[in-house]
């Protein structure tokens, strides 16, 4: 029988009872056989960690928004563990949302007085304006080479479109054009007050002559994106000269369209003799001049 820590118990020739661990059966053996061994014993190797990097997103400003509207916010990537890649920040979902990232840094090794590793950049998202109210979450991912992607989710709230106005006005650069056939011209309309909402204002108009067309461009405004439209009213060499009157239309769904009247007068172009009359001459063959 051997001692092992001062307990007294048994070691059977059958083995060690599973309660002895293989260091404590180890320095009972140098023990009983008094040997000079030493036993080194204690917790595995470590691993040092794998490089890797994270995620996260600030809150938006303003968290609240209408479809049409813009947003901002920040999101960052945390560098661990040594990691040295760029990062690139993308905005994954829902549909109806996009952005546009700017004033990115990254920084992979840390100054006394800097900022720790990582990457940020701002991220600017406009929300579409056929985007239905409602609160949704936007899914921001970043991704660096051989890694997997790392995503976040920031929520935002969607309320419903903005009133449209209770009416709105077009002012034209102009109402009435001279035009020698074969000429062309432009008249801007620009909406006043600029209108907002989900609903496209549609330009239309009535008069149809020959040799004369007008082109839009473009027929329609987009709320919260261009308000202005131009029309390109050209003549042909057919045309008639009069004056010709237009009837243009600006039409905001639920509200009383607005309407201009366009005169465009068409006229002659100038008419130049092809052969004009030859001076007089004098007897020694010499033009005569009117005196000065």
């Amino acid at each position: 029988m051997h001692t092992i820590g001062g307990d007294q118990r048994r070691v059977r020739r059958g083995g060690w009872p599973r309660w002895v661990s293989s260091c404590s059966r180890a320095r009972a053996i140098a023990a009983a056989l008094v040997l000079p061994l030493v036993v080194a014993c204690g917790p595995p190797p470590t691993v040092p960690p794998k490089p890797d990097f994270g995620v996260r997103a600030g809150d938006f400003s303003p968290q609240q928004v209408h479809p049409g509207d813009t947003t901002w916010l920040v999101v960052s990537s945390a560098f661990r563990n040594g990691f040295s890649q760029p990062v690139t920040f993308s905005l994954r979902e829902p549909v109806g949302f996009s952005a546009a990232f700017g004033d990115c840094q990254t920084v992979f090794t840390q100054t006394f007085f800097g900022p720790p590793p990582g990457a940020q950049c701002t991220a600017v998202v406009r929300v579409d304006s056929r985007v239905a109210a409602g609160s949704y979450g936007l899914v921001f991912e970043g991704g660096a080479s051989g890694y997997p992607p790392k995503r976040t989710t920031v929520p935002l709230a969607v309320l419903p479109p903005r009133p449209l106005p209770p009416t709105f006005a077009v002012v034209p650069s102009t109402r009435s054009l001279t035009l020698v056939r074969g000429d062309s011209a432009d008249v801007v309309l620009a909406l006043t007050p600029r209108p907002t909402g989900a609903a496209n204002v549609t330009f239309t108009y009535m008069g149809s002559y020959v040799g004369v067309g007008l082109t839009w461009f473009p027929s329609t405004v987009i709320p919260a994106g261009v308000d202005t439209v131009r029309i390109r009213v050209k003549t042909t060499m057919s045309a008639v000269s009069r004056s010709h009157v237009y009837v243009v239309t600006a039409q905001l769904p639920g509200l009383r369209p607005y309407t201009i009247v366009l005169s465009v007068d068409v006229l002659d172009p100038p008419v130049i003799a092809r052969n004009a009359a030859a001076p007089e001459s004098d007897r020694r063959g010499t033009a005569a001049h009117p005196a000065l």
